[in-house]
């Protein structure tokens, strides 16, 4: 039996979340004498969006190893996604306090970004700036969902398949070009990829990874002794190699950016926990338990601590780096539990009556 649940993938997201909020309040790092420190050490942040695509990759196609319908598994993703992000979303129009235009607000509540003419893979964001990923998440859920109700045992094929032709031929007909670069060019043209070029963007590339990191995890025999005392001793070097990599993104393929090193990274450290390597580090699991959390919650906190009346109580620096990165767990976790958890709960409510 392959365990569904690891520790070693749930340390990544908590640590994936942190390094998105650490890119997102690095400018509180500029006081010092080293103006640029706060970009010096979290420039590289939007690695953490990567790495999130690639773990959900490698989550969707373990979970589903244990067949489950279309229906349970859109009931799951829905139930997952969409009741914390509504609770993030209306808590940032009311701090906010905007007059924003209603097909904005209609386009951030179902997903799509605001804005097909910007550049990629942003798109325009949308009003909660970090829900831009959701998108690709959403629709990531959906061509698989298509995929499981094809073939259950070749759902990550067929998907993989779905996105790969999307970039080919997307890229192809709206650029005439095809490449892997994630950060496209703004689109001025139209047809029918106008409102939703998005689904063509190479990111999508990060979600294949992913599934094929979880093909490798699940079927990797490591009761062989010398293939468990050889990943023992090679999967460390393939993690540091991956960090090296995401910190240094220009060693891999230039446009390729942080793909390669983040599926290395997973990949590694998953076999590494199936071969019998402890991950056992209970508080770095819980917070991978709520990054959901923390990543829709903390711009929310962020819009909250910049206003005036918070402004005067401490300085830019190291302190309010970190009152920030506290304030935003402490948070998450209150909404993982009353927002997140019931919301699953409800989903298996729902599941167990329909079957």
């Amino acid at each position: 039996m392959v365990a569904t649940r690891l520790n070693s993938i749930q340390i990544m997201r908590g640590i994936a979340a942190l390094i998105v909020v650490s890119f997102h309040i690095r400018y509180n790092l500029s006081v010092y004498e080293q103006k640029n420190l706060g970009d010096l050490m979290f420039s590289n942040g939007e690695v953490g969006v990567y790495l999130f695509f690639v773990i959900s990759g490698f989550i969707i196609s373990l979970s589903t190893r244990r067949k489950e319908s279309p229906l349970e598994f859109s009931i799951k993703r829905l139930f997952r996604i969409y009741p914390p992000y509504i609770f993030s979303f209306a808590m940032l129009l009311f701090l906010l306090n905007e007059n924003y235009r209603l097909m904005d607000v209609v386009k951030s509540l179902i997903l799509i970004p605001l804005n097909s003419h910007a550049a990629g893979p942003y798109y325009g964001y949308s009003i909660l700036l970090v829900a831009w990923t959701l998108s690709y998440e959403l629709f990531f859920y959906f061509c698989f969902l298509v995929s499981m109700s094809l073939s259950q045992k070749y759902r990550a094929v067929i998907c993989s398949l779905i996105l790969s032709s999307l970039i080919i031929f997307g890229n192809y007909y709206l650029f005439g070009s095809i490449g892997v670069n994630p950060h496209t060019i703004a689109f001025d043209g139209g047809g029918i990829f106008a409102s939703i070029i998005f689904i063509t963007n190479p990111i999508i590339i990060n979600f294949i990874l992913g599934m094929l990191a979880e093909f490798i995890y699940s079927n990797t025999k490591t009761n062989n002794k010398l293939l468990n005392k050889a990943i023992k001793m090679l999967a460390p070097i393939v993690a540091v190699i991956s960090v090296w990599g995401m910190l240094s993104p220009s060693m891999w393929m230039g446009e390729m950016q942080w793909a390669i090193p983040c599926f290395g990274l997973v990949t590694s450290l998953s076999l590494l926990e199936k071969s019998g390597v402890s991950f056992e580090f209970p508080n770095l699991v819980k917070v991978g338990a709520i990054s959901f959390s923390i990543y829709l919650i903390h711009p929310i906190i962020i819009e909250l601590l910049s206003q005036k009346y918070f402004v005067v109580f401490w300085q830019n620096g190291f302190t309010k780096f970190s009152v920030i990165i506290l304030i935003t767990v402490f948070a998450a976790r209150i909404m993982y539990e009353t927002i997140e958890i019931p919301s699953q709960k409800l989903a298996r409510k729902i599941i167990s009556k329909i079957r």
